[in-house]
């Protein structure tokens, strides 16, 4: 069960911190993507509905994941409707935990299939959602957490589409890997892109942004007090010193 709880809080941090809106996709012909449009707006407005509405959420979910494979099926050349059944599959394993663990890989499936038929969907969504799996699910045998693909696709991610969300997830990254100037740099990047239209989150993410910045400035005043020999956690004799 703890393990389960685990995988549900990752999970939870994964999906709640911001997976970008996936509409207005091009590469259709205009009344397809109008089609293709509405139908994901009312899965995207579904979610959030069932987020703040009460009753059973993994049966709702499961009701949203077979909406989203319809339009798969209707849209088997599109990226979009793989990259949001993904999503609704790990957003019932939010709620469902570690019974539900077989959905964390059918979802990683389903992006990394999007990125075969168009991998600059919705600004490179699919990298983004995937690197940030690759670095907060659990290790093999439960999941598959690997800090390598965690950097690959955060690269393409940024590679793609230079916006608020892939520099902040990069830099949140990097500051749980404690590469503080790096991580500085990247949420510094993120915090000077405006708020966008339409994306009510952007003030909330700003907000945390500042928050994880001022700890690094926290850490590194803290660094620039200790004592030389202390700095990295243990005594550390001079070069000159007596033995």
């Amino acid at each position: 069960m703890k393990l389960g709880a685990s995988l549900a809080r990752r999970v939870m941090s994964i999906m709640l911190g911001g997976i970008l809106a996936l509409l207005n996709a091009p590469g259709a012909a205009a009344e397809e993507t109008s089609v293709l449009d509405k139908a994901l707006a009312e899965i995207q407005y579904q979610v959030t509905a069932i987020e703040h509405q009460p009753g059973d959420k993994v049966k709702a979910y499961a009701r949203l994941v077979e909406k989203a494979d319809a339009l798969v099926q209707a849209y088997p050349k599109r990226a979009e409707p793989l990259v949001w059944k993904g999503i609704a599959l790990l957003l019932q394993t939010k709620y469902a935990g570690l019974k539900a663990l077989p959905n964390v890989f059918q979802a990683r499936r389903l992006l990394e299939a999007s990125l075969t038929l168009d991998p600059k969907a919705n600004d490179g969504a699919a990298y983004l959602t995937l690197a940030m799996l690759y670095y907060q699910v659990p290790r093999w045998p439960l999941g598959f957490r690997s800090d390598q693909q965690a950097e690959m696709y955060f690269a393409k991610a940024l590679e793609v589409a230079s916006h608020l969300d892939s520099h902040y997830r990069y830099g949140e990254y990097l500051l749980a890997k404690k590469r503080l100037p790096q991580a500085r740099a990247e949420l510094q990047l993120a915090l000077a892109f405006p708020e966008r239209a339409g994306q009510p989150a952007d003030p909330i993410k700003k907000k945390d942004i500042r928050k994880l910045l001022d700890r690094i400035g926290h850490a590194a005043r803290q660094a620039a007090a200790a004592p030389p020999e202390t700095v990295f956690g243990a005594s550390v004799q001079p070069a000159f010193s007596k033995p």
